[in-house]
């Protein structure tokens, strides 16, 4: 196994600038809070068209969202990545992120630790984590999970940036919702 980095990277190195996979993915939930803002256009629109008319539907739309914006790539903590991102050559992942992300919304202490709240559809959350890139399917080249290579794959989950994100859910989850009761242990 490598050693764990000291910083994850949501992508490779571009002319010198690191995007840290904590920033990347506090980057996507502000973005999606700007872009389906209820009182901007975009927002009443989709709202409108998916029949999301009241406020506490609106709510529990954009609480999920904000969730899945969070859990969308935490999935690339793992050695596979992080080896892609950081070196020259090609590197064959293991698994794509996405696949870990989705499997991640999947571990009895996270489902447990989210499902406390009745407004998150961890359904949903989970087929917007996973299909964010259009790579999953039944068979074929993106097969579910496929693993395309055999070996353990050593994932990162306990580096303080993922720890950071999993904070960032539990602080916004309490916030949105502050009725509903907040006893909420951290996986």
């Amino acid at each position: 196994m490598q050693q764990v980095p000291e910083t994850l990277l949501a992508k490779s190195k571009r002319e010198g600038r690191i995007l840290s996979l904590e920033q990347h993915l506090l980057d996507t939930e502000q973005a999606a809070v700007l872009i389906f803002r209820v009182d901007g256009r975009w927002g009443r629109n989709w709202c409108r068209f998916f029949g999301l008319c009241d406020h506490e539907t609106q709510e529990k739309f954009l609480l999920n969202l904000r969730i899945a914006a969070l859990f969308h790539d935490l999935g690339k903590a793992n050695e596979d990545f992080y080896r892609a991102v950081t070196r020259a050559e090609f590197v064959q992942q293991s698994l794509r992120h996405e696949h870990i992300s989705a499997l991640l919304l999947h571990l009895p202490a996270v489902r447990g630790w989210l499902a406390h709240n009745a407004a998150l559809d961890l359904e949903v959350i989970t087929a917007a984590v996973l299909s964010h890139h259009l790579k999953a399917a039944l068979d074929g080249e993106w097969k579910w999970c496929q693993s395309r290579r055999s070996r353990i794959l050593h994932l990162f989950l306990q580096h303080e940036e993922v720890k950071a994100i999993f904070e960032r859910i539990k602080l916004l989850d309490c916030c949105i919702l502050a009725s509903t009761e907040c006893a909420i242990i951290s996986p």
